[in-house]
């Protein structure tokens, strides 16, 4: 009791109060975005008090060799009814006895044209005796109309066989039901010599019930409030690779209810024994997936009010925006900008000018820079003329370059190679000041690397390719030239 106690007042901490277990990321709801909440759901947790039955593992009666004991017993019952029927056995000794005599009674009609015999009529009437004796009615007339005592004693022929074919039925009948005995008997292991570690025990252990305990719990609930789900909210780190991550019960389980979110070490204390252990229907949550964003089912707090929600459908990928994206849809929105997509790339766009989305110009506009989309547009611009010079003062210095390495440079063409590559290296200046924009003072930064592969993005891949070529051919140039 003590121990559970301190389970659950662990839980509640993690789940309701301590946030040190938490990532502190935090998610708004986007009404704009429950459009796609088809496949989310929202289910509260709460703490509710009840009172549930406590178990014991030890040696408990086996349902199968109780029910195994009851299919014998039902055989035994049914066996004894058929050998019980009434006057059974007798009735087919009457019966046998009584198709003898009238099998004689037609042979000798057969055999015989003194129809005034009274001899005709001993076994028809030693046969009517019998029959009556079996308790089952026959019609056999027995004097004056000897013809029609015959046909009778045909038709009672004809009906003693089809009895008899009954009787026949009956004893395989109970052969098969004393067959079917000794199979259940096998498996128990009554009549069976030696060890076979497939028989039936009597006893097995297993948990049987000895009491109740009152205790408080975390249910799910079973109502879908994602309609209703509004705020900003943080991912629970429910430690699912340890030992003190948690399930949810979909079924009752020993002590457990369904749907009770349960740590996983008290689930296992439950379970002490690995070799006759019991699997509970059962579900671990997992964490969200800050990296990836594709986990399903996780639990989600409501930073103002501290209620904890299971969800599913990936709400936070779904549904909530982080608190920066958050910030930057209402600024985007305030400008009169929004978010497009195309060819799986995503815009930002305000009027006719467009730039795709990187993370520096979402840095620029949380930073309140509204003008960050036509510097952006003019950067690209500017950089796509300065390219263009390039490209043509980079013909000019290769070909500079293969004079020199074909040993026909002369003096004149070297002060043109100097000429051009001086304008070429003034043309990638302006060009790398471009690329790394306001932190083009200090190129070593982290942050201008960041926005100098930004600014790629808006590059094609040939514009890339370019630049590195350009940038080893003015440091080989300067090195032969003394520049």
């Amino acid at each position: 009791m003590k121990t559970r106690g301190k389970s659950l007042i662990i839980l509640l901490a993690l789940l309701f109060f301590n946030n040190a277990y938490s990532q502190e990321k935090e998610y708004t709801i986007s009404e704009q975005l429950k459009s796609n909440a088809k496949n989310c759901q929202a289910f509260e947790i709460k703490e509710i008090n009840i009172t549930t039955k406590t178990y014991e593992y030890k040696q408990i009666e086996n349902p199968e060799y109780i029910k195994i004991i009851n299919e014998i017993k039902a055989i035994e019952n049914k066996i004894k009814g058929l050998k019980n029927s009434k006057d059974t056995r007798q009735q087919e000794v009457n019966l046998t006895k009584a198709k003898i005599h009238l099998e004689k009674a037609i042979k000798y009609q057969k055999e015989n044209t003194d129809f005034f015999s009274l001899g005709k009529w001993i076994d028809i009437r030693m046969a009517k005796d019998y029959l009556d004796d079996s308790g089952i009615k026959f019609k056999q007339t027995t004097r004056k109309n000897y013809e029609l005592a015959i046909t009778e004693a045909k038709e009672n022929i004809k009906k003693i066989e089809s009895i008899e074919a009954t009787f026949l039925q009956k004893e395989q009948e109970i052969a098969d039901l004393h067959n079917q005995k000794l199979s259940l008997e096998r498996k128990i292991g009554k009549g069976y010599i030696g060890y076979n570690s497939n028989v039936v025990k009597e006893k097995i252990w297993g948990y049987a019930p000895i009491g109740e305990i009152n205790r408080n719990t975390l249910i799910v609930d079973t109502i879908n409030v994602i309609s209703k789900l509004r705020g900003t909210f943080i991912a629970v780190d429910n430690n699912y690779q340890s030992s003190k991550g948690f399930y949810l019960l979909k079924e009752p389980f020993r002590r457990f209810i369904k749907n009770e979110l349960v740590p996983k070490d008290t689930v296992d204390k439950y379970i002490p024994y690995p070799r006759h252990r019991e699997k509970p229907e059962k579900e671990g949550i997992q964490n969200f997936d800050f990296r990836y964003g594709d986990t399903d089912s996780y639990l989600i707090k409501n930073k103002k009010t501290g209620t904890v929600y299971y969800t599913k459908g990936n709400i936070l990928s779904t549904l909530a925006m982080s608190k920066n994206e958050y910030k930057l849809a209402n600024k985007l929105k305030k400008i009169g900008a929004r978010i497009i997509e195309e060819n799986n790339q995503l815009y930002v766009l305000k009027g006719n000018e467009k730039c795709i989305l990187t993370e520096s110009i979402k840095k620029e506009f949380l930073n309140n820079n509204v003008n960050i989309i036509h510097q952006t547009v003019s950067a690209v611009k500017q950089y796509n003329l300065y390219y263009n010079q390039a490209l043509k003062l980079l013909s000019k210095v290769t070909k500079h370059r293969q004079a020199y390495n074909l040993k026909t440079m002369t003096a004149s063409r070297l002060t043109k190679w100097k000429t051009d590559l001086r304008s070429l290296i003034l043309i990638n200046k302006k060009m790398t000041n471009l690329h790394y924009g306001k932190y083009k003072n200090n190129i070593s930064s982290d942050l201008a690397y960041k926005y100098f592969i930004d600014f790629n993005k808006h590059l094609t891949q040939e514009q890339i390719n370019a630049g590195i070529v350009i940038s080893d051919m003015i440091r080989e140039c300067k090195i032969i030239t003394g520049i």
